[in-house]
């Protein structure tokens, strides 16, 4: 009796130790979203970053209007947000910030509110891990379209992934989503394409290959949010311009209309170009051992180079650099996931890590089903990917849609062993981001843009 009821009262102290140290955990994740919150839209200067071309954007926008605006190139749906805000505000810069805050708020509302997706007993746990990501993403808030586009994208993954699941998806959200993705960043045409492939293999091998499979509900919605984005790019349609007026920045036929990023306000360099300023600096980090994590260099370096060894000896658009590269890509890649892997735990702990652990369990526990592996199938194909395209550092703030993805899957219980996620795994995990938060508080002063 003893024995019984010692171990009872230990349990029940355990139990306890355990709610104690998740509500100071989901306190602490909530006032680092609220800080990075303050911190970004207030505390950090105008036309920080890549605010810088927004900001042009937007002042251009005002001046020129919507026709002349699309013609130059401009985000659609961030200027049309911005400018509904910045009728109450007059500033412009924080009419960006709030614009890109309010898609924050819109995808806090969908993941919480859209049915099928969370269970209610594990909203607490995820929103502590949700608050610590995207306040460790900053730039969800800067004056950017971030946010709308991560928006879009998530809606579309979880959408997808709602179909194969249980067939719960939304068409009406499906179009929204497609459509604000398209039109916010020219990166669709990477992202989307996985997603579609990923949805064409599920459906292959579940159903046989079929002409019906073309036809399927996440395919036609695309074709119907091209229909949309071809719309909203009216004036280029009008005006037959089907150029996108940046180069070799962006592939030729994407002409809808885009925020222009092929200069910089870091220099007045006309010959100025990313791709070889990526290349170069990851270059010069490659000649030490490894080249992990490679800092940019200064561009007047790369402009050096170039002057001496001509033009060419530079990639000028990613697409080159694949082609033409073979070697350096293939050195390249394995440096990049393993990179990406180490950052992700500033994002989402030991979770990213986690998911071949989750997929071997679920395949030990009930069989290999081919709709468990949608979201690891997305998640290592999008970092992969982008791994090869890319010839320096992966910036971890472009995945945070599927790093909430991944935060979907791993609390999924119906997906692997739910023993997996009681007590040990993830308190340990919970742990590891309160230390990495109050470090970085630490590091920061509290404000980092003070």
């Amino acid at each position: 009796m003893f024995k019984l009821v010692t171990s009872i009262t230990e349990k029940k102290v355990l139990e306890n130790a355990a709610i104690v140290f998740f509500n100071i955990s989901l306190f602490l994740s909530i006032i680092y979203f609220i800080i990075r919150f303050i911190d970004n839209i207030y505390f950090a200067k105008p036309n920080i970053g890549d605010e810088w071309f927004f900001y042009r954007d937007f002042s251009n926008y005002l001046i020129d209007g919507y026709y002349d605006s699309v013609l130059n190139g401009i985000s659609i749906p961030l200027m049309l947000a911005t400018k509904l805000i910045y009728s109450f505000t007059l500033d412009i810069s924080s009419s960006l910030r709030l614009s890109n805050s309010v898609m924050v708020i819109l995808m806090f509302i969908y993941l919480f509110k859209r049915n099928n997706l969370i269970n209610e007993k594990d909203k607490h746990f995820f929103l502590f891990f949700l608050s610590l990501l995207i306040g460790t993403a900053g730039g969800m808030f800067y004056g950017t379209n971030d946010s709308f586009y991560s928006l879009g994208l998530l809606i579309i993954l979880c959408e997808s992934y709602l179909f194969h699941k249980d067939n719960t998806h939304s068409q009406l959200l499906l179009l929204l989503s497609f459509t604000l993705c398209i039109l916010s960043r020219p990166h669709w045409v990477i992202n989307i394409p996985i997603i579609l492939l990923c949805c064409m293999i599920i459906n292959i091998i579940k159903n046989k290959w079929s002409v019906n499979l073309i036809y399927q509900p996440i395919i036609i919605t695309f074709i119907a949010s091209l229909v949309l984005a071809l719309l909203f790019n009216y004036p280029k349609l009008i005006e037959n311009n089907f150029s996108n007026n940046q180069n070799e920045y962006l592939p030729k036929f994407l002409f809808l209309s885009y925020a222009d990023k092929s200069n910089t306000y870091k220099t007045d360099d006309s010959d100025f170009n990313w791709i070889q300023w990526h290349y170069y600096s990851q270059m010069i980090a490659s000649n030490k051992p490894y080249g992990f994590f490679s800092p940019m260099v200064d561009w007047d370096e790369v402009k050096l180079y170039k002057d001496l060894h001509g033009e060419s000896s530079l990639p000028k658009s990613y697409i080159q650099y694949v082609l033409e590269y073979p070697i350096e890509v293939i050195k390249r890649v394995p440096i990049a996931l393993l990179e990406t892997s180490l950052m992700s735990i500033r994002y989402l702990g030991f979770f990213l890590f986690l998911l071949p652990l989750l997929i071997y369990l679920r395949y030990k526990e009930r069989g290999l089903q081919i709709e468990a592996l949608f979201i690891p199938i997305i998640v290592f194909l999008t970092i992969l990917i982008f791994a090869i395209l890319l010839p320096r550092m992966l910036d971890n703030r472009w995945f945070s849609p599927i790093y909430i993805l991944t935060l979907i899957f791993i609390f999924d219980q119906s997906k692997y062993l739910k023993s997996v996620l009681k007590n040990n795994l993830l308190i340990l995990n919970m742990f590891l981001m309160d230390i990495i938060t109050i470090w970085a508080l630490w590091k920061w002063k509290i404000f980092l843009h003070i």
